[in-house]
């Protein structure tokens, strides 16, 4: 007997990540950054609704897999990309350094954080 399942089940969730259309959208940004001269890392990130986790070994445990970053809004983003029928693509700057305690000001974020938007500028 076959079971239904809900199309929004946490963790289920495969169509964010389209990967020929990721890719072609990735290799577009990257292009764009190169262009420009925007230093870049390319890879996964986690996505997590919890930057400082309780669970001390989450974040090692994620970078052991690869993960570059840990951030807070791009499981969201492409999950509203695909109710909406449109594509997204992560576009990321570091602003805090977990495993260096290194951590970017407000004043800094707000005024220089600007090379990202010029790459997602340029692919659109």
């Amino acid at each position: 007997r076959a079971e239904k399942r809900s199309a929004a089940k946490a963790g289920d969730f495969k169509r964010a990540a389209e990967l020929h259309r990721l890719e072609q959208e990735k290799e577009k940004a990257v292009a764009e950054a190169r262009r420009l001269n925007v230093p870049l890392a390319v890879g996964p990130i986690f996505s997590s609704d919890t930057f400082y986790s309780a669970d001390k070994l989450q974040n090692d445990n994620w970078r052991g897999m690869g993960a570059l970053c840990v951030e807070m809004e791009t499981a969201a983003l492409y999950v509203n990309a695909a109710r909406a029928g449109k594509h997204a693509l992560g576009i990321f700057t570091i602003s805090a350094h977990i495993y260096l305690n290194e951590i970017t000001t407000a004043e800094e974020r707000q005024n220089s954080f600007t090379k990202m938007m010029d790459v997602a500028f340029g692919i659109i």
